[in-house]
């Protein structure tokens, strides 16, 4: 059974923080692994993740399906991989990539078990953007003026510097008609709101929990991606 089953068996109710404290660990020891010896997963996501003997072992996992796994010598700017909602934002931007690829999939792991559902959205490449800008923010305009495709998603204004283009923007100069997109959490919402105000608490130690998830989740997603948390750092984290 995988992350993915498990959830959907629990008629997506999320996990506690202990539990995916647990699986998070366990995951970073194989990206630390992986990271040693210059690989990159490229196709981490909950359906990815087996649970090894949960009766007895519950929450010991493994990673699977390595079918896509690549050298970082042997990538290429401008690749695409990764799952839509677990894929980050330089390869859809068309940005230098290494194994950060995979930290910020694990970011969207840690998200979909504790929420119950996908962070970013899958189906639509341009809501997938707009998310992520309202989320964790814009990337910062060094890294839209090297990547390949912020034209798609991006436009330069003279006065107003680098903005998200609107949809209908996006449909025209891609071609690429824009699906309409629910989002799971509320629109208002950044990824502190969303992870502090998820489930309403009054407990001390459940708001440090979170918090300290919080901190760890932000680092795993943060944007660029030459400074984006490693496995080594991410397993020392305080709390993780």
């Amino acid at each position: 059974m995988s992350l993915w089953d498990l959830i959907k068996k629990r008629e997506w109710e999320p996990l506690s923080l202990n539990e995916i404290r647990t699986v998070t660990h366990q995951l970073l020891v194989a990206f630390e692994a992986l990271k040693s010896i210059g690989i990159m997963h490229t196709d981490l996501k909950p359906d990815n993740v087996m649970l090894v003997n949960h009766k007895d072992q519950p929450f010991k996992v493994k990673l699977i399906d390595f079918g896509l796994a690549i050298h970082t010598s042997e990538v290429k700017v401008g690749m695409m991989m990764q799952a839509n909602s677990y894929r980050a934002p330089e390869v859809n931007l068309g940005l230098p990539l290494s194994e950060s690829v995979d930290m910020w999939a694990l970011g969207c792991v840690m998200a979909f078990l504790y929420f119950g559902a996908n962070l970013f959205p899958g189906n639509c490449p341009y809501h997938w953007m707009k998310t992520v800008v309202h989320m964790v923010g814009q990337p910062e305009n060094h890294h839209l003026i090297a990547a390949q495709f912020s034209w798609a998603y991006f436009f330069w204004d003279e006065f107003t510097g680098w903005r998200l283009r609107t949809p209908e923007e996006y449909e025209a100069v891609t071609g690429v008609k824009t699906d309409v997109y629910e989002r799971a959490l509320d629109s208002a919402w950044n990824l502190q709101d969303a992870v502090m105000n998820y489930t309403p608490t009054e407990d001390h130690h459940e708001f440090e929990d979170r918090r300290a998830f919080l901190d760890l989740l932000r680092c795993c997603l943060y944007l660029d991606h030459e400074v984006r948390i490693t496995p080594r750092e991410a397993l020392e984290h305080k709390k993780q």
